[in-house]
């Protein structure tokens, strides 16, 4: 199959409290392991950095989920060098920063981005919204069965789409340590909607990696 992207994203998908790759991570590689086995891009994006959340409590593992997730891929039969590893994001934006960054120094313009199939109109919406003019941003989605809710995707990406009309059209590089801070009423009405969903000690794969509950 001919070559139709400059290279696959693959989203996070969270790491548990071992530091090991949740389920919800390993669909979306295998699954982007599979597009790059049919040759649609020369590229796989691995991302993820030391934390994987914005909780003041997270964890800050050895390892970056970037260099786990290109492990991973390894062992899957990918060359070493056709991944690149994004050594940050914490969540959907951070992800779509961090690639944004990425594809720059690398002259890179179109993407296709791997993610569970009840994240993907949320996941597009981000990188679009991020990347902007210049990029072909097209998705790919991973059927996650009930690791997902549906209507808790929604509701985010609601919240989202309202925090996005408050910010420019060209949006410049934030600078990722203060992010968070700067847009704490976001965040709030993330956990918000997670706690209503998830209760005390059954947090959504997302929201692990956490030396305690929020």
């Amino acid at each position: 199959m001919e070559k139709q992207y400059d290279a696959i994203v693959i989203l996070g998908g969270g790491r548990d409290n071992t530091g090991e790759l949740t389920p919800l991570s390993t669909q979306r590689l295998d699954a982007g392991y599979d597009l790059y086995k049919k040759g649609l891009a020369p590229r796989i994006f691995a991302l993820g950095g030391h934390k994987t959340t914005y909780s003041p409590y997270a964890i800050a593992f050895d390892k970056t989920g970037a260099e786990l997730r290109r492990d991973y891929l390894v062992r899957l039969g990918a060359p070493v060098d056709a991944v690149v590893m994004v050594k940050d994001g914490k969540d959907t934006i951070g992800e779509a920063f961090a690639s944004r960054k990425a594809a720059g120094e690398l002259d890179l313009h179109s993407l296709l981005v791997v993610t569970s199939d009840k994240h993907i109109e949320r996941s597009l919406f981000v990188f679009k919204r991020i990347f902007g003019r210049g990029y072909k941003i097209e998705g790919s989605e991973v059927p996650s069965g009930d690791l997902l809710n549906d209507a808790e995707e929604k509701e985010y990406l609601a919240v989202l789409r309202h925090f996005f009309e408050t910010l420019p059209e060209d949006i410049p590089d934030p600078d990722p340590e203060k992010w968070h801070e700067e847009h704490a009423e976001l965040y709030r009405q993330y956990k918000e909607i997670h706690d209503r969903y998830h209760p005390p000690g059954k947090e959504s794969q997302a929201y692990m990696g956490v030396k305690k509950e929020w």
